[in-house]
C-alpha cells in the first residue's frame, strides 16, 4: 500500500471514527477537509484540528501539540514505530489537555 493510499485510508477511518463519537451528543455542525486531515466545528463555534498521520516518525507530534490553539486529534497507525514515538515524546505530550492520539488500524479484519 501505498503513503497515500495509508492516508487517505486512515482518514476515512477517522471520519467515521469522529461521526460515530458524535452520535449521541449531536454538537458537530460541520466537518471540512485539510491536507493533513480535516477540521471539526462545533455547534458553539469550538473547532478541533483532526490530523491524519499514518507514520509519526517524520512528524514532531510534542512540537504541533504544543503550538496548537486549539483541541487537536492526531490519528495514526497502530503499529510499534508510531507508539515509540509516543513514548518518547510523553512528558512534553501528557502536558497538553487538549491532545488526543488515536492508534488505529483500519486494514484489520477482525477489529
Amino acid at each position: 500500500m501505498t503513503p497515500v493510499e495509508a492516508f487517505e485510508c486512515l482518514k476515512e477511518w477517522a471520519l467515521t471514527y469522529i461521526k460515530h463519537r458524535d452520535m449521541a451528543v449531536r454538537k458537530i455542525a460541520e466537518i471540512k477537509r485539510s491536507d493533513s486531515g480535516f477540521v471539526v466545528v462545533n455547534n458553539d463555534g469550538t473547532t478541533a484540528e483532526c490530523v491524519v498521520k499514518p507514520s509519526l516518525k517524520p512528524f514532531n507530534l510534542a512540537a504541533a501539540a504544543a503550538k496548537q490553539k486549539t483541541p487537536l486529534i492526531v490519528f495514526t497507525l497502530s503499529n510499534e514505530e508510531n507508539i515509540l514515538a509516543v513514548y518518547n515524546s510523553w512528558l512534553s505530550l501528557s502536558s497538553n489537555r487538549g491532545l488526543i492520539v488515536v492508534f488505529a488500524n483500519p486494514f484489520s479484519a477482525i477489529e
